[in-house]
This record gives C-alpha cells, structure tokens and sequence, in this order.
C-alpha cells in the first residue's frame, strides 16, 4: 500500500519489489482491513515508501476461547 497525492493505492500479494527493503514494522491494532488499510494510510511511511499490511493472530485470545 502507497500514499500518492493523498490518495491510498493498494497492490495484492505478499511480496516486495527488489528495490524495496523492511525498514521496521509497526503493530496496529484493528477491527478489519478495512479500518486497517486507513491506520496505515495515516503512517509517514506510507507517502515516501510502501506499508505491506499482514494479519497478526491473537494466540493468548485463541487460548482463552479454546477452553
């Protein structure tokens, strides 16, 4: 996902181009990509690089709704 004139541009897969690089991760809490996508578009990086956007599973909260 990039920033462009203020506008969200969005790509599907998970991958990064070779002239790209990590340069750190951010956790977001959220309650569906939808809100996910629009956190993330407020990120500085998002207008001079690129955010890639992953699902993080709760494991303590599945635990809990195991038992």
């Amino acid at each position: 996902m990039r920033v462009c004139n203020g506008k969200l541009s969005e790509r599907e897969g998970p991958f990064t181009e070779t002239n790209e690089q990590l340069g750190g991760f951010v956790f977001i809490e959220a309650r569906d990509l939808n809100e996910a996508i629009q956190i993330a578009g407020r990120i500085p990086s998002a207008h001079i690089g690129s955010i890639e956007l992953r699902p993080v599973i709760d494991l303590l909260e599945r635990v809990r709704s195991a038992r």
